[in-house]
């Protein structure tokens, strides 16, 4: 059903617009293995501001077409060099693959950028949506821990779990535990409800102790990153596992 639904999407998407390019390439990671990145950009594109995307699916479903018509939006709207990638997907490769495949397409990323017709001192973005947004939140703090350049400018994080539940009883401060509600309020939702949050979270098979899953637990703080646009959906079973971390940070 999935497959079939993506197929509907990318028929509707169509083909490239007009004055763009979009550029299929397969780029190494750690253990010897390439995966694929699309690059999507301006004809002629030279010296324009660098944004990397990640899909959402739950770790589990998903490519990188899914982020392909955001990309396309991104690229109108702000002149950029857009690329869209496919991480390795669990159960067949189980946390951290995603977030290692990840951080290595985004080191990959800052060190092509000329070639690739970017300037990340004119904006370098990580951005992402539901898994995809999990993993953009982590790759900030890696970047910064691990002095990226060029350093990135900002994140876009829609609707990114940043403490999931099974964690957030141990570690958020006492007085917000009782607003952290959704995983009770929205349990038969439409779309991602608890059944289908549990089912990507036992395929993934995360380590809860692991900033790389919960980056609220990061060790080193949250000091330092680029500024932050995030979205929420008020109907869903993880609303509080996005919403409520960032106004802990924020406040404390």
């Amino acid at each position: 059903m999935f497959a079939k639904r993506q197929a509907i999407g990318l028929e509707a998407m169509g083909p490239t617009p007009s004055g763009m390019v979009e550029e299929e390439q397969h780029i190494p990671v750690r253990d010897g293995s390439k995966i694929r990145i699309k690059v999507i950009k301006p004809e002629n594109a030279s010296a324009r501001p660098l944004l990397v995307m990640y899909h959402g699916g739950g770790f589990c479903l998903g490519s990188l077409e899914a982020e392909q018509a955001n990309c396309r939006s991104l690229v109108r709207a702000f002149d950029a060099v857009c690329i869209s990638v496919g991480y390795r997907l669990a159960p067949e490769f189980k946390f951290p693959t995603a977030i290692d495949d990840s951080w290595d397409a985004l080191k990959w990323a800052a060190e092509n950028a000329k070639a690739l017709g970017a300037d990340p001192s004119k904006g370098f973005i990580v951005g992402g949506t539901s898994a995809g947004g999990n993993i953009a939140a982590v790759l900030p703090h890696l970047a910064r821990d691990e002095k990226l350049s060029p350093p990135l400018t900002g994140q876009w994080l829609c609707i990114p779990t940043v403490l999931h539940k099974d964690k957030a009883a141990e570690v958020l401060p006492e007085k917000y535990k009782k607003v952290y509600l959704s995983h009770e309020q929205n349990v038969e939702v439409p779309g991602l409800n608890k059944k289908a949050v549990d089912f990507f979270v036992h395929h993934y098979a995360p380590d809860q102790d692991d900033p790389k899953f919960n980056p609220f637990i990061w060790p080193g703080g949250h000091q330092g990153l680029p500024p932050a646009y995030f979205q929420v959906g008020r109907i869903q079973q993880a609303r509080s596992a996005w919403l409520l971390p960032f106004v802990v940070i924020i406040r404390h």
